[in-house]
C-alpha cells in the first residue's frame, strides 16, 4: 500500500527540496500538490510554467522517493466572468500539458461557485450551472486526452458537484 499526503499540510514557503525531504522523512510515498500554494517561492502562474521547471520539481520529489500523485489546479470552471473563466481554464490546460514532467497523470480541480470567493450561491446547484460546468470540463478533458492525462474533480457541498448523485451526472455525453 502507498500512502500520500496533501502538501496543504506543510509550510507553503518551504523550498522544494526541503518539502520533498520532509514528506519522505515522514514516511509518505506520494503527495498531492497545488501550484502556487505549495511552492509559493516559484512563479507558476499562467504562462510561467515550462517543461524544465515542471521536471525540476518532479525530479526533486522523485530523488526523495516521493511521487507527485496529483497535481491540483483549483480553478473556478463556472466563474461568472467568461473572460476570467477562460483564463482559468487555460491555466488548467497548461498544467495538463506539463503533468508528465511533474511525474503524474492526474490533474484535479473542484467544480466551482458562481460567487467568485467560492462561497455558496443558490444557483450553483441549478441545471443551467451544471451545463456551464459540463462545457468547461469538456474543453479540459479534450486537452487531457491529447496528453494521456486524467482530469479529476472533487465534490464540495457548496459547489456544482455537491453530492455523489450530482457527481455521477457529470458525463461528457451530457454536454449541452
Amino acid at each position: 500500500m502507498r500512502i500520500g499526503v496533501s502538501a496543504r499540510f506543510f509550510d507553503k514557503y518551504m523550498p522544494v527540496d526541503q518539502l520533498a525531504k520532509k514528506v519522505s522523512d515522514m514516511g509518505f510515498d506520494c503527495i498531492q500538490i497545488t501550484l502556487p500554494n505549495t511552492l509559493s517561492s516559484i512563479d507558476t502562474g499562467l504562462g510561467r510554467l515550462n517543461p524544465g521547471m515542471a521536471n525540476y520539481i518532479g525530479e526533486t520529489f522523485r530523488k526523495h522517493g516521493v511521487q507527485i500523485a496529483v497535481l491540483e489546479c483549483y480553478i473556478n470552471p463556472i466563474h461568472p466572468d467568461e473572460t476570467e473563466r477562460k483564463r482559468q481554464i487555460a491555466m488548467f490546460k497548461e498544467r495538463i500539458r506539463y503533468a508528465r514532467e511533474f511525474g503524474t497523470s492526474v490533474v484535479a480541480t473542484e467544480t466551482g461557485s458562481l460567487n467568485t470567493n467560492f462561497t455558496f450561491h443558490p444557483e450553483n446547484h441549478s441545471e443551467k450551472t451544471l451545463g456551464v460546468l459540463l462545457r468547461s470540463l469538456d474543453e479540459m478533458v479534450n486537452e487531457a486526452e491529447k496528453f494521456g492525462i486524467m482530469v479529476c474533480i472533487e465534490g464540495v457541498k457548496s459547489f456544482v458537484a455537491h453530492s455523489p448523485q450530482r457527481i455521477r451526472r457529470i458525463d461528457r455525453k451530457s454536454v449541452v
